[in-house]
């Protein structure tokens, strides 16, 4: 009984602890929230577990996003750079189409 107390009053604790940081959160996001439900539950998760603020988890998480997206960029630019270039960058120095034609012909006056 005394076990299904403390865990009903450390939910309400809780409860009142998130409710409370929503209103700062909300307060540093205007705009950005407009009910509790908007809040990502990754940054309510991380709040509940690490005993630390909604603003401090959101910030936590913004940052992680960040990382995210700065780290996809880089691959696109990456990627973009290894497909830049002529064809005559590539190994071997000649352009690949200049190759086949040259090639075609040869043929065609060998067996002309």
């Amino acid at each position: 009984m005394r076990e299904r107390q403390a865990e009903a009053a450390r939910k309400t604790a809780l409860r009142d602890r998130l409710a409370a940081d929503f209103g700062r959160l909300r307060t540093e996001y205007p705009g950005r929230f407009a009910d509790f439900s908007q809040v990502p539950e990754s940054v309510v998760r991380t709040a509940a577990a690490e005993n630390i603020s909604l603003y401090d988890a959101y910030l936590r998480f913004e940052r992680a996003e960040q990382q995210r997206i700065d780290e996809a960029k880089q691959q696109q630019r990456l990627a973009a750079a290894a497909a830049a270039g002529s064809k005559a960058d590539r190994p071997g120095g000649e352009d690949i189409g200049s190759m086949a034609a040259a090639v075609s012909a040869g043929f065609a006056r060998a067996f002309a």
